[in-house]
């Protein structure tokens, strides 16, 4: 019989992480209103990023904050051979205002 070559592989996975710092989802409820105990038992900030991830499986790592940093990592994991991890800090609290203004226009 005849061998058939293998398909061609796909190409590398790029993974695209937000970090808010943790917690940032239960902003939507309304315990979000009771400080300090919202944020000591809700939010439980935990000041760490995916760097060691990354590392454990291998992929290239890059950390970004803006929309620039973010395309820029976005083009370079997509022109590489081997997969990536880009992590996209933002800000929670302007996360949330930000969701609840688009919220306002588009409900009305």
């Amino acid at each position: 019989g005849k061998l058939t070559p293998p398909p061609p592989r796909p190409p590398p996975a790029t993974l695209v992480i937000l970090n808010n710092n943790g917690g940032n989802i239960f902003r939507r409820l309304p315990v979000a209103a009771y400080e300090p105990p919202f944020t000591d038992l809700f939010l439980t900030p935990h000041g760490l990023t995916f760097e060691q991830a990354a590392a454990m499986f291998g992929l290239a790592y890059r950390r970004v904050e803006t929309r620039v940093a973010f395309g820029e990592a976005l083009a370079t994991a997509g022109a590489a051979s081997a997969p990536h991890l880009i992590e996209v800090t933002t800000d929670g609290a302007l996360d949330d205002q930000i969701r609840r203004s688009i919220n306002q226009v588009v409900i009305g």
